[in-house]
């Protein structure tokens, strides 16, 4: 085998990805969706202009708001597959828990986007603001949002499925194809057709549909041999809390996470509403490509490691990647906040009438969206432990609180309000979040991970930029700026890598794996 070969993979003894190559695996994938996104995302407002975007922006956040009911679904399948699906004896009992959970998500996939389908008009008309629009557009829209959110709805839970048995290169190597097609191809159409947002919303609802095909077909291949499998009452009924429990801490999440969306689009502009969407979902690469690879692949090994009731390992696994996670995201979040003006013009373009409402927004969004992922290992261990009452419960807290104030704050101050009111939230999270997750679980851990895993990291790069922001007295030219950027980001790594044990020690045995493969034999 070549040594090409053999960077891509490793397997363990029996057979399946090591944690390592999932992790790779993923980071590949996430680092390619952001590359297709930076790149397309300004043709795409280019082609749309400001109130099209505006159109897309509020698709975005009415699917993704009813996605994150999914989290009943996705995370129930992965636990149960994490548990059982690599045991010989347990083969036709996992096939028989992705049946009934197949059932269940198709029906849940009609009810939800035929309601919107149905609502479409309603939506309409009440869920976004004056834009001069014709209503049979806007109601155009919603109507391909909910077909859209119907057809996807299955390839989610099947994503699920994948990450409970460690088979995560096969779901990568399906949406490195298919997320690649979606992007691209709905630009050429927009390019050769015409640049309308029904034509944008029709060809990612169409790829959606192949791509629920297709993660069914591979997933049923990939799964442990055994006899035709069956839908069992008993099976559903076994779940029906854990999953309840994900039910609630996902409607919750939809509330606080996408309903800030929702109100700039009933009370804001269409521009005003795109730029939020643009600054969101830059910041969200933070977690999307950064974070979300790593906790993929860390969920069924932290479910191994509580199911084998291996303490040790666990804890020393979860400050290894607490301190991994922290290493991964702060020198991009800092990049966001500190040099938000040279970013956007570079993206955007300095002519884009999008480029400076944008990066007014993009430092709130990134310090809000740093402080959330940085919870991301705490709450893979409480889901891991299958207790998730804790979350509902601060869930529900913070939508009787966040949302109130959103809506109010949004009509005097804009679109900035929910941006300042996700730092507030997400720093509350912070300092009550984690504590009471350490009262139950991995007791004697909490002061290590205040102390090396966050606080530690978290001063080390303030100090850096800090030094960076005082020695910087004039505004340099656009190339310069970037050039500095890029500078600091490289040298908060730098630094990281002196303060944070477990990620200097990773650091250097990646950089001895890669040197070992590609020194001349």
């Amino acid at each position: 085998m070549s040594s090409a070969r053999r960077v891509v993979l490793r397997f363990s003894a029996e057979g399946r990805p090591t944690l390592s190559a999932n992790i790779s695996a993923n980071l590949v994938l996430r680092a390619w969706t952001a590359i297709l996104q930076i790149f397309l995302t300004p043709l795409i407002v280019h082609k749309l202009g400001p109130q099209g975007y505006g159109l897309v922006g509020f698709s975005s956040s009415l699917t993704l708001f009813l996605v994150f009911l999914d989290q009943c679904m996705s995370p129930t399948l992965s636990r149960e597959l994490a548990r059982i699906g690599h045991l010989p004896d347990e083969a036709q009992q996992a096939r028989n828990v992705l049946r009934t959970m197949e059932i269940i998500a198709c029906i849940t996939a009609v009810v939800i986007g035929g309601s919107v389908v149905i609502a479409a008009q309603w939506i309409a008309r009440y869920g976004i603001a004056g834009s001069g629009l014709p209503q049979s557009e806007v109601t155009t829209v919603v109507v391909l949002a909910g077909i859209g959110l119907a057809v996807q709805w299955p390839a989610m839970l099947y994503s699920g499925g994948f990450i409970g048995l460690q088979r995560q290169e096969l779901l990568v190597a399906i949406r490195l194809v298919l997320g690649t097609v979606i992007p691209v191809g709905a630009v050429l159409l927009m390019w050769l057709l015409h640049p309308s947002v029904d034509v944008y919303l029709a060809w990612a609802a169409l790829m959606s549909l192949v791509t629920s095909v297709v993660t069914c077909i591979v997933l049923w291949r990939t799964m442990p041999p055994g006899a035709t499998p069956r839908a069992e009452f008993a099976i559903a009924r076994r779940l029906w809390r854990f999953a309840a429990t994900n039910l609630l801490v996902g409607l919750t999440a939809a509330l606080i996470v996408q309903g800030p969306g929702l109100i700039v689009a009933k009370y804001c502009s269409l521009a005003d509403l795109a730029a939020y969407t643009l600054a969101v979902s830059l910041a969200q690469q933070l977690t999307t490509m950064l974070t979300q690879p790593v906790s993929s692949a860390l969920m069924p090994h932290f479910t191994q490691l509580v199911a084998r009731g291996d303490e040790t390992t666990l804890a020393r696994e979860y400050h290894r990647w607490s301190q991994i996670n922290a290493a991964l995201l702060l020198p991009a979040a800092a990049t966001l906040v500190w040099a938000p003006r040279p970013l956007m013009q570079l993206w955007l373009g300095a002519a884009s009438p999008l480029a400076e409402p944008v990066a007014r927004l993009l430092p709130w969004v990134a310090v809000g969206t740093l402080l959330n992922t940085l919870l991301t290992p705490p709450y893979l261990l409480q889901l891991a432990s299958g207790w998730s009452q804790l979350l509902v419960r601060l869930n529900l807290v913070t939508v009787a609180v966040y949302l109130p104030a959103t809506l109010g704050l949004v009509q005097i101050y804009g679109p900035i309000a929910p941006a300042a009111c996700w730092v507030a939230v997400n720093l509350c999270y912070f300092v009550m979040y984690v504590p009471s997750v350490h009262r139950r679980l991995l007791r004697g851990e909490l002061i290590a991970w205040w102390v090396h895993d966050t606080a530690r990291p978290l001063l080390c790069v303030l100090l850096l930029y800090s030094v960076a922001s005082m020695a910087e007295s004039t505004q340099l030219p656009l190339a310069a700026s970037l050039l500095l950027a890029l500078t600091l980001a490289g040298t908060s790594v730098g630094v990281l890598m002196l303060c944070l044990p477990h990620f200097r020690a990773d650091a250097v045995v990646a950089v001895e794996r890669v040197l070992r493969i590609w020194r001349p034999r």
